[in-house]
């Protein structure tokens, strides 16, 4: 049982923002460490988010992965993707 990483619109647009270098080592890092692994919440940098239910923030340097987990479909979805200073505001 393989999970599926999922993009919101919104996480598309913020992730096109990224400089192309930071860009590809947040794809990088999702394509080895989320997309196809069986237990999301075993992946390194991966800690409970305080809020939305199922929710889990990955660290990938300065940047954050704002996901929701959901065991029932199999998938992780990414709702928000930016810069440690400000991806938790408006959360």
């Amino acid at each position: 049982m393989s999970y599926q990483v999922i993009f919101t619109s919104t996480s598309k647009k913020q992730l096109n923002k990224i400089d192309k270098k930071q860009r590809q080592i947040i794809e990088c890092w999702i394509a080895n460490n989320l997309v196809g692994c069986e237990d999301p919440r075993k992946v390194p940098d991966g800690r409970i988010l305080y809020g939305p239910a199922g929710g889990w923030r990955y660290r990938v340097g300065a940047w954050r992965l704002l996901t929701i987990i959901k065991d029932n479909e199999i998938t992780i979805e990414i709702f928000k993707i930016g810069h440690r200073r400000d991806v938790y505001e408006r959360l």
